[in-house]
């Protein structure tokens, strides 16, 4: 009898560590399932706002439909992509930079529950340089980034062109000029205009990036030859003194070009004729007998 009595607090035992099992297996089932459906099903972490920073010339909406394309559809045919857990941060980076070469730099941050920030480093167009029947944009820091289209020129209001005749081989993604060098070229174009008036027409021409020697034609059809390794003002202020007390307006329609490239000296010619040659000092020599 007490055998029975213990076989059957034994069966009833195990029963109920099994009913206790079940019921475990069961909670935890349903525990990682309500889990799994908050995390990948429901609206809990489903992108809602995308916010976009650092774009300037780029237009928002253009890069949200770019981004949208990622989020759109689903994973093995299973989660929807826009979960803020899904998405992948590098995906978003390699498709904007694909798709945008004026862009530099993307950092994407997600910020629970249903947030995705996107910061952009936009490249400045600054430069178009042609070269071996290339031409490139050249960003801020002198990097070739994008190749010439008519429809990113317009966009940019004209950028400056340099000509470079030595036909060097430009590569995307080269830094074709140093900053300081592309802060020399434009810097042609803003002084001739703010200091003397003088509009120039492109492209700007270079026998070799490498001599320095930088060749701009006015508007009006006389050069003017340029020498990197001088100092810019010193140029534009010999310039400014050979226009003013050498080359009346009315005489240089005639002239043909203005050399700029030999330390305190300046050279010009007009059509027809032989160049002469004229040094700073005595360059400033008559324009004080001028002014007094």
């Amino acid at each position: 009898m007490n055998r029975q009595k213990i076989r059957s607090k034994k069966i009833v035992k195990s029963r109920k560590k099994l009913f206790f099992k079940i019921i475990f297996v069961l909670a935890t089932f349903i525990f990682l399932s309500l889990i799994l459906y908050v995390l990948f099903f429901s609206q809990l972490l489903m992108i809602k706002t995308i916010n976009i920073q650092g774009n300037q010339d780029l237009k928002k909406s253009v890069i949200l439909e770019k981004v949208q394309t990622i989020l759109d559809g689903k994973q093995m045919g299973i989660f929807k992509k826009n979960n803020l857990l899904l998405i992948k941060k590098q995906e978003v980076i390699d498709c904007l930079l694909t798709n945008f070469q004026q862009i530099r730099h993307v950092q994407v941050i997600k910020i629970f529950p249903t947030e995705l920030e996107i910061k952009i480093d936009e490249r400045k167009p600054t430069l178009i340089i042609c070269s071996d029947n290339r031409c490139y944009f050249l960003d801020e820091k002198g990097q070739a980034y994008a190749n010439f289209n008519q429809s990113l020129q317009a966009k940019n209001n004209r950028l400056p062109i340099l000509l470079d005749q030595s036909n060097q081989n430009n590569k995307l993604g080269e830094y074709v000029l140093t900053k300081e060098y592309l802060g020399y070229i434009l810097g042609i174009k803003n002084e001739l205009l703010e200091k003397l008036g003088i509009k120039i027409s492109y492209p700007i021409k270079t026998f070799s990036l490498v001599s320095g020697d930088i060749r701009v034609e006015t508007q009006v059809g006389w050069k003017i030859y340029f020498n990197r390794e001088i100092n810019l003002t010193k140029e534009i202020e010999m310039l400014k003194l050979i226009l003013n007390n050498k080359i009346p307006e009315q005489q240089r329609k005639e002239l043909d070009y203005i050399d700029l490239r030999i330390n305190n000296k300046v050279f010009y010619k007009f059509r027809d004729e032989i160049s002469e040659e004229i040094t700073r000092q005595k360059v400033a020599e008559e324009a004080i007998k001028n002014i007094n």
